[in-house]
């Protein structure tokens, strides 16, 4: 919760209280002509940033483009322009003023005059820009700086006459100008390579004499190029430092003149130092680029030093790396965490914002309270931060900016005060492979912040975060029937199905959608042609892990004759048009064509016997005594009992013809006897064949 709480004077002292309590929003406004500030508490009491969050009360926003253009003139008036953008969807309602400042320094920190931009600029509507403009004149060569500052008429910044959501946005960053001096008409002096003002070209080094053109500077006029000459008297020669703007003397090369200037002759095996100041400037950084310097020249090609070799004179170049001014902060944005997400899970991500340059990010005074009473005090300049979310690997695909968010209270060198976090929360809508990356000192990508930075070109993340959005993946299980093998009664009953969905993929299915189908198919011939049952409903979600991630799926159907049917069921899918694509799928799945079950057999039998569950029995006579298991009457008619097998001692042969012993010898008579001329056989019980001899001299009965 926060107070909000505007003061106004106009003949008299008004003041309002607007409260913001929970979701009610007060707000009135007194109309005045002089004074406005704005005070934000948090709830202890302690004074904040105001701004953010909500539409900004119906009030607008007024901030204003960097001024054009950059150069200028001494002594010679210049127009310098800003656009006045409105970034709120609310009017003005009221014409305001508008302000440029000029000082010598690039934060404004000493030196800064006023330029009130008259008259008034008319009433701004949401959303709409308008172009303001002043004309300034500099007393003297140099770098200054310039900054436009919309709804502003005095070094209170934001203190013009419409009501703003923020005020701290109002000025534009400082933008460097070149001030250039007046024009020079060149004229030659009597020394050598030297003008009045000028600049001398087109040198000649001839056998007698030096010949060169001495042109004039800031638009002033020449003598010639051949106005000027003067006696050769070789007695010292000059030096120079080449620089290329690309690596190894590649690109193109400027030449800068080295000292002392001139050096005096040197005898044989003497040597001398030369040395030359340069300063890289613009460009993308960091980059290569090379240098070298040069023996005797200018003037090209041979210098005035007449020597045995003239091809040497100049050495190797040189590669040198230039990376960004230590001038100045410096926001970079860290690698984006985690890289890991759920489909339709919101999911925070996380930059660390860091200063990585030698000076905090700028402050601006803040005054509060009445103007016979105010109280100001220094307040860092807040920056935005904006992340970007890519359909495709490393920055791939479509790119979105999302909505950047702001970060208050500055950030400095020391490593207790140089860094914060930045976070963003985001819903992947699908599985796959995204990536994203945070942008400092950026509210969008074809945008820069209010911070003014020694390197303007390393506010992103590199490299791009991949973020891996996994799928769930959901299979039926194998179906089953109850009863296992359905019978064809009167009257028929139903059977019921079941199959185990299962989710083995790496992702929830997540609550939205709030359920998905399911549905089992019949066939008589295997599978080759088949009919659908109705689809069933599943309710979401079904997680990847633990025992949520199986719902059992149900159906019943009654069959219509005794025969072998086989049977599946397809996991997110009502019907066959569905059963190997994603058509007809709810559930946006890693794989979408293993979602239903091999086909299995159910054997359907035939109605029962009447007397189908009635006692039976088997007996076996042929042992002694008489063994007998029970059973029951199956569907078919026939008896579950089995045939029992005799137990106890086996008949065995005597020498008896045709008695056993160890078994009754009635039960264990002989059977399948077999006479021959000298023997009988035959079986006893269930001892093996025994034989038995013939007495010499036997004669059958």
């Amino acid at each position: 919760m926060k107070n909000y709480i505007q003061t106004k004077y106009l003949l008299f002292f008004v003041t309002l209280l607007v409260m913001i309590i929970g979701g009610f929003h007060f707000n009135s406004t007194n109309k005045a002509e002089a004074l406005y500030s704005q005070i934000c508490r948090d709830p202890s009491g302690e004074e904040i940033p105001c701004g953010g969050g909500g539409g900004g009360g119906g009030l607008p926003n007024l901030i204003a483009s960097a001024p054009t253009p950059t150069t200028a003139t001494v002594n010679v008036a210049k127009s310098f322009t800003s656009t006045i953008s409105n970034i709120k969807n609310f009017s003005t309602l009221v014409s305001f003023q508008n302000l440029f400042q000029t000082s010598p320094s690039p934060t404004g920190a000493s030196g800064v005059v006023n330029y009130l931009v008259t008259p008034n600029m008319p009433t701004l509507a949401g959303n709409a820009t308008a172009i303001t403009s002043k004309s300034i004149t500099f007393s003297s060569a140099g770098t200054m700086y310039i900054r436009a500052c919309a709804n502003t008429k005095s070094s209170l910044i934001g203190d013009g006459d419409a009501d703003e959501y923020l005020i701290d946005d109002n000025c534009s960053p400082w933008t460097m100008v070149i001030v250039s001096p007046p024009a020079v008409n060149g004229a030659c002096s009597g020394t050598h390579y030297i003008c009045y003002g000028g600049t001398s070209v087109s040198n000649v080094n001839g056998a007698t004499a030096y010949t060169w053109g001495c042109n004039g500077s800031g638009g002033g006029t020449s003598t010639g190029a051949t106005a000027c000459s003067e006696t050769k008297t070789v007695n010292s020669f000059k030096n120079s430092m080449q620089v290329a703007t690309g690596p190894g003397g590649t690109g193109t090369i400027s030449t800068i003149a080295s000292t002392p200037s001139p050096m005096t002759n040197l005898g044989a095996g003497q040597s001398a130092t030369a040395s030359s100041t340069y300063t890289f400037t613009g460009g993308t950084v960091p980059r290569t680029q090379s240098v070298r310097f040069c023996a005797d020249q200018p003037p090209l090609p041979n210098g005035v030093i007449t020597e045995s070799i003239e091809t040497n004179n100049c050495s190797p170049w040189r590669d040198v790396t230039v990376t960004a001014s230590l001038s100045g902060p410096d926001l970079t944005a860290g690698q984006v965490t985690p890289s890991t997400a759920e489909k339709n899970v919101s999911k925070t991500f996380s930059s660390v914002i860091k200063n990585i340059g030698n000076q905090p990010t700028p402050s601006v005074t803040r005054c509060t309270g009445p103007s016979t009473n105010r109280v100001c005090d220094n307040y860092f300049t807040a920056f935005p931060v904006f992340f970007q979310i890519a359909n495709a690997p490393n920055g791939g695909g479509i790119i979105e900016d999302q909505p950047f968010s702001r970060i208050d209270g500055g950030l400095g060198i020391s490593p207790l005060d140089n860094s914060t976090d930045a976070t963003y929360s985001y819903v992947f809508p699908t599985s796959g492979t995204y990536s994203i990356r945070a942008c400092a000192d950026k509210y969008a990508s074809n945008s820069i912040g209010p911070i003014v930075e020694s390197n303007e070109n390393n506010n992103c993340s590199s490299p791009w975060t991949n973020v891996t959005v996994p799928g769930p993946d959901l299979i039926a299980g194998v179906v089953t029937s109850n009863p296992t093998n359905p019978v064809m009664n009167t009257p028929p009953t139903a059977t019921v199905l079941s199959s185990i969905i299962t989710n083995q993929g790496t992702a929830s299915t997540g609550s939205t959608p709030a359920s998905f189908s399911n549905f089992f198919q019949i066939s008589t011939d295997g599978g080759a042609t088949s009919i659908d049952l109705p689809a069933t409903t599943m309710t979401t979600p079904l997680d990847y892990i633990g025992a949520s991630k199986s719902k059992i799926a149900t159906t019943s159907y009654i069959f219509l004759s005794a025969r072998t049917y086989s049977v599946r069921a397809c996991a997110d899918k009502s019907d066959r048009n569905s059963v190997d694509s994603a058509t007809g799928a709810v559930i946006a799945e890693s794989n979408e064509n293993n979602n239903c079950s091999a086909w299995i057999p159910i054997e359907v039998l035939a109605a029962c016997a009447s007397n189908k569950g009635n006692p039976c029995s088997s007996t076996n006579n042929s042992c002694n005594p008489p063994k007998t298991n029970n059973g029951t009457i199956g569907c078919d008619g026939t008896c579950s009992a089995t045939l029992p097998s005799c137990s106890g001692t086996g008949g065995t042969c005597t020498t008896t013809h045709y008695k056993c012993s160890g078994d009754d010898a009635t039960t264990n008579s002989g059977t399948n006897q077999i006479s021959s001329p000298t023997k009988w056989t035959w079986t006893c019980g269930s001892a093996p064949t025994c034989s038995e001899k013939k007495s010499p001299g036997y004669i059958e009965n």
